[in-house]
């Protein structure tokens, strides 16, 4: 397998007094040769940081719809309630390939500085268990438009 691009976005700034919505930055990618854990039924796919920005623009109002779908999931309807404000979290985004040739981008996030500050955290994808709301991943499928596949990385 040929390596997997890997990008990060941190929040620069937290929300403001006046509202105004954190500062993201998309990081550059590092390609590293990585097993797709969990994910293996997926290729890589390079993703542009344009697609990703856009993407990204649109995750809150995708975490709503997907927070509408699930409401009467009684764990997952927990999770979201128990979310930190959107700012605290930071982001590693993953382009995959799905077997109908769909372009898919994995949204992994986490509100731990520790995992950010990690030498491994532009390398690797982070996989917490039991972590509760602090973690989560979801995917924006591209081609479709839409996001799905909305996973909390264990309830508190």
């Amino acid at each position: 397998m040929a390596g997997c691009l890997l990008f990060t976005l941190r929040a620069f700034a937290q929300q403001d007094t006046a509202g105004n919505a954190p500062r993201y930055v998309v990081l550059p990618g590092v390609k590293e040769n990585f097993l797709l854990s969990g994910y293996s039924k997926y290729n890589c796919w390079d993703a542009d940081s344009s697609v990703i920005a856009f993407a990204f623009s649109h995750l809150r109002e995708g975490l709503d719809s997907l927070q509408k779908v699930n409401e009467k999931n009684f764990v997952m309807a927990e999770d979201f309630r128990n979310m930190r404000p959107f700012g605290q979290y930071h982001f590693q985004v993953l382009g995959m390939q799905d077997k109908n040739k769909e372009h898919l981008l994995l949204f992994n996030a986490t509100c731990d500085l520790r995992d950010v500050n990690d030498i491994t955290w532009n390398t690797y994808i982070l996989k917490v268990y039991d972590g509760g709301p602090c973690y989560f991943s979801v995917v924006y499928n591209v081609t479709a438009g839409r996001w799905e596949m909305l996973y909390f990385n264990g309830t508190r």
